[in-house]
């Protein structure tokens, strides 16, 4: 096998990895709100994903590793981060809410 040919089964390898460990099913769009993530997904794969703040109260959703912050979501606002120009990896996140 050449070097092309390793570089390119490389990723579809990954790809299916993940596709066979049930990781297809992580939404695109997630609700926040006051009892958390609905679905409750902590962890992210690259695609291109919304939060909205389907709350009463403010929520910011902040990357782990600082890769993306939120900034304050009112209720009703939403906010997407598209993960497909990175590596292919868990990317967590959390709500750190700021009412100030």
């Amino acid at each position: 096998m050449d070097k092309g040919e390793l570089l390119i089964g490389l990723p579809i390898l990954a790809v299916s990895l993940l596709l066979l460990l049930g990781l297809h099913d992580i939404p695109t769009e997630i609700y926040v709100g006051s009892s958390g993530f609905d679905p409750n997904v902590t962890n992210l794969y690259p695609s291109k994903v919304t939060w909205i703040n389907n709350d009463s109260q403010i929520h910011r959703i902040v990357s782990d590793d600082g890769l993306f912050d939120s900034g304050n979501l009112s209720p009703g606002q939403n906010y997407t981060y598209d993960f497909s120009y990175h590596k292919i990896r868990i990317y967590g996140y959390h709500d750190s809410t700021n009412t100030l």
